[in-house]
C-alpha cells in the first residue's frame, strides 16, 4: 500500500485522513486474514501546494522524486505529513514495516544550493586544502566553492570523491526520516526500496547517489528492489545472476532480513507464456541467499496495453498458483530457509566502489567470478 504527503497534508497546516482511513480498512482486513501490510510512504507524493509556495524547490530532483529533498522546507511538509501518520498506524497489528521511498535516487543535482552548500563543505572536510585536492583530481581549483557538482557518470577522479559524498547526504535525508518516525513508533521497522539491480555497475540509479551499506545502517531492514525476468536468448532460462548478487551483497553486510518489495518476476507489457517453474524458483532461490519477504509487481489486473501493470502475474492462474505453493513451501520450511540463510559466507568477492566509477571492465569481472562461485555449492558474499 502507499500514499504520500500530498494525500495527508492537502494545504498549510490542513491535513486529510481519507487515505489513513482506507489504508486502516486495508489493515483491519488483512488482520483478519493473518496477513501482514508494508506501507511504503513515498515521499516522492509531494503536494502541488507546496511547490507553489516554494517553487526553489524544483530546484533538483531524481527519479520519482521532482523536488529537493534537502530543503528545509520540504523537511517541515514531509515531517508534518509524518507526524499526523504515524500514530494512526503504529499500533496496528497488521503493519509490518514502512518503506522510506521508492527506488529512490537524487541524480538531478547541478542546480541544487543546498547540495552545491555540502560538496564544498565535505570537500574541504575531507581533503582539508585545495593542494591536497589538486594533488589528488590532477586539477587546478583555487577555492572549494568553484567545483562543480558533476552529473552522472564521468569517470574522474571527481566522480570517486562526488559519489560518496552523494552517497552520505542522500542517506541522510532517510536517516532523518526514520528517525522522525521511531520517535513516534520506536519498534516499527523501516527500510527504502533501494534498486539493488542497478548497483554493480556505473548507473545512475546505483551508486551514484545510494549506498547498500549507509541505508542498510539506518534500517532495520535491508530494503530491495530487483528483477528476474524470463530471458528470451542468452545462457540461462532467466536473469538469475543479477538479483542473487544483490541479495548475497545485502546479506553479507549485516545479516539483516532482506525486502523485496517490488519482485520483478515478469516484465511488464510482456505477452509470452511465462513458466510457472521460473516464478517457483525465483522466489525459491531469492529466499535461499537472504531475501525474507516481498511483494510481488504487481497484483492487480489491467487490459491496457500501454500500461505498466499490463500482462502481470494476476492474468496468469498457473503462476499465481506456483507464488502459492512456493509460499508454502517455504512457511514449511521457515526454520531449514532461516539455518541456511545463517551459513557464513565460504567465499567473499571483493566489490570496488572506485573500480566501478574508474575501470569500465570491473563489473564484468566480478559477473565472471561470482558466476563460477555460485556452481561451487557454498555460501558467498562480499
Amino acid at each position: 500500500v502507499e500514499f504520500g504527503p500530498r494525500d495527508v497534508v492537502v494545504g498549510d497546516g490542513q491535513f486529510d485522513d481519507g487515505a489513513i482511513n482506507d489504508f486502516l480498512a486495508v489493515c483491519d482486513r488483512a488482520a483478519a486474514a493473518g496477513v501482514s501490510v508494508n506501507l511504503l510512504l513515498s515521499p516522492h507524493y509531494f503536494p502541488n501546494w507546496a511547490l507553489e509556495k516554494w517553487p526553489q524547490l524544483q530546484s533538483c530532483g531524481g527519479g520519482f522524486s521532482s523536488y529537493c529533498v534537502h530543503a528545509p522546507e520540504a523537511h517541515q511538509v514531509i515531517e508534518a505529513s509524518l507526524r499526523y501518520l504515524i500514530p494512526r498506524i503504529k499500533d496496528h497489528p497488521a503493519l509490518h514495516s514502512l518503506c522510506l521511498s521508492n527506488e529512490p535516487v537524487s541524480t538531478e543535482l547541478s542546480a541544487c544550493p543546498h547540495t552545491k552548500a555540502g560538496w564544498s563543505r565535505w570537500l574541504e572536510d575531507r581533503h582539508g586544502t585545495l593542494d591536497h585536492l589538486n594533488a589528488c583530481w590532477g586539477t587546478t581549483y583555487e577555492a572549494f566553492d568553484q567545483i562543480p557538482v558533476p552529473s552522472p557518470f564521468p569517470r574522474t577522479p571527481m566522480s570517486v570523491d562526488f559519489v560518496r559524498f552523494n552517497q552520505e547526504f542522500f542517506a541522510g535525508f532517510h536517516r532523518w526520516m526514520a528517525d522522525v518516525i521511531h520517535e513516534m513508533a520506536p519498534t516499527v521497522p523501516v527500510h527504502a526500496k533501494i534498486m539493488m539491480g542497478a548497483h554493480f555497475p556505473a548507473h545512475s540509479y546505483g551508486i551514484w547517489s545510494v549506498s547498500p551499506e549507509l541505508f542498510g545502517d539506518l534500517s532495520q531492514i535491508n530494503g530491495n528492489d530487483c528483477t528476474c525476468n524470463v530471458n528470451v536468448r542468452g545462457e540461462w532460462a532467466n536473469g538469475w545472476l543479477q538479483e542473487q548478487m544483490a541479495y548475497d551483497f545485502q546479506h553479507s553486510l549485516n545479516g539483516k532480513p532482506i525486502f523485496n518489495s517490488e519482485n520483478h518476476l515478469i516484465a511488464d507489457r510482456d505477452h509470452r507464456s511465462i513458466p510457472p517453474a521460473h516464478v517457483y524458483s525465483t522466489l525459491w532461490q531469492g529466499a535461499l541467499h537472504g531475501q525474507s519477504a516481498t511483494t510481488i509487481w504487481v497484483w492487480q489486473r489491467t487490459f491496457d496495453h500501454s500500461s505498466d501493470l499490463e500482462g502481470s502475474i494476476i492474468h496468469r492462474p498457473a503462476c499465481a498458483e506456483a507464488v502459492g505453493r512456493c509460499n508454502l513451501d517455504l512457511n514449511r520450511l521457515a526454520d531449514e530457509m532461516t539455518a541456511l540463510q545463517r551459513v557464513p559466507p565460504v567465499v567473499a568477492l571483493y566489490w570496488s566502489q572506485a573500480s566501478v566509477i574508474l575501470a569500465e571492465k570491473h563489473p564484468q569481472a566480478l559477473n565472471r567470478c561470482y558466476r563460477n562461485a555460485a556452481f561451487l555449492g557454498i555460501p558467498l558474499g562480499s
